[in-house]
């Protein structure tokens, strides 16, 4: 009684898949999912051998072989790209864009380059994926998880008190303060209320609760993870990083924008664009930071970054097969990894 199973991480993606599988089947019985073309996306830091374990997973699933991997920055840009493919071919403008996804538990940093080829008289682009980051696990849940450390301390006079189960919830409702307070200007409110719920018959009655303002959350969240840096400065190393909750191994540097800096000063990148993908970035204050950021490094005669955002911050990744549709040459998403065959 009590125990968890452990699975290895190859199990527990088979597992996923092939419950999708399953209710695929339920839906559609005539047309199983192993006959249709799939889009299997990945985290842009896979390496081969995780690449080879993630097709492993998917073929134990019962996924055939119309099977195609793509990295998840990636597919965010597929996404825009192909949603705004009228807008591009009319202006037949060449770009570099930095793809910047910064999800719950990863950020992961992509350089894309878009250039316009002549066939005959037409211009056709060509995509390349020209660079991609170092695994970087650092995201929303190390910010949420820096407003519970702030929120804990407030309410229990104490840090590393509250058992596993109520830092959980603790953690859920600094998420919601976040999104709030770092939401439109016009909407965020200067306060939001915190809460860990109390146990057993007092769940209700026994809850505690604190206010976390506008003013500390900006400095938690924008002035410790989106940071004003240099664009020479480099991430930092060794030591431990104050930011494992649950065991994992968190980037050592909390500064996503140190790690920015970082790729493109070591991909010598000046991008003309970002893409910005992840739920993170659903908060305008905290898409703004790092705009002014990476501006701040631009030379003076460039002038700003072109702004690119996905139709939606949470969804776009999943929506890159919709837009694959829309493809009318094999170059235009030569970036795609690799079709299984």
């Amino acid at each position: 009684e009590g125990h968890i199973e452990k699975v290895s991480p190859v199990e527990a993606s088979t597992r996923y898949l092939a419950h999708i599988v399953e209710a695929w089947s339920q839906q559609f019985p005539d047309d199983p999912l192993r006959d249709q073309d799939v889009v299997l996306t990945v985290p842009a830091s896979f390496d081969d051998v995780a690449r080879t374990l993630t097709l492993e997973a998917a073929h134990t699933a019962g996924l055939g072989d119309g099977l195609v991997l793509l990295e998840e920055p990636q597919a965010a840009f597929y996404d825009y790209f192909g949603s705004h493919l009228t807008d591009w071919e009319t202006k037949h403008e060449s770009q570099l864009v930095l793809v910047v996804d910064v999800g719950g538990g990863t950020t992961d940093l992509t350089l894309i380059e878009v250039a316009w080829n002549l066939d005959g008289d037409e211009p056709v682009p060509e995509v390349r994926r020209l660079a991609v980051g170092d695994h970087i696990l650092l995201g929303g849940d190390n910010m949420d998880m820096a407003l519970a450390h702030i929120a804990e301390q407030r309410i229990t006079g104490n840090r590393g008190t509250l058992d596993a189960a109520r830092m959980a919830l603790l953690v859920q409702s600094c998420r919601a303060a976040k999104e709030a307070l770092l939401a439109d200007e016009q909407k965020r409110p200067e306060s939001y209320r915190v809460t860990i719920p109390g146990r057993g018959s007092k769940l209700i009655g026994g809850a505690q609760s604190c206010e976390l303002t506008l003013a500390e959350v900006e400095a938690a969240i924008l002035d410790g993870f989106m940071a004003s840096v240099k664009a020479d400065e480099q991430p930092r190393r060794g030591g431990r990083s104050g930011l494992s909750l649950w065991g994992l191994p968190y980037a050592n540097d909390p500064v996503i924008t140190r790690h920015v800096a970082a790729f493109l000063q070591r991909h010598g990148a000046q991008p003309n664009a970002v893409l910005l993908n992840g739920g993170v970035f659903k908060g305008e204050a905290i898409r703004q930071r790092l705009l002014n950021v990476v501006d701040s490094w631009r030379s003076a005669d460039i002038g700003t970054t072109q702004v690119l955002e996905p139709s939606s911050f949470d969804l776009a990744v999943a929506r890159t097969s919709e837009s694959m549709q829309m493809r009318t040459n094999s170059d235009v998403f030569s970036f795609l990894s690799s079709a299984i065959s």
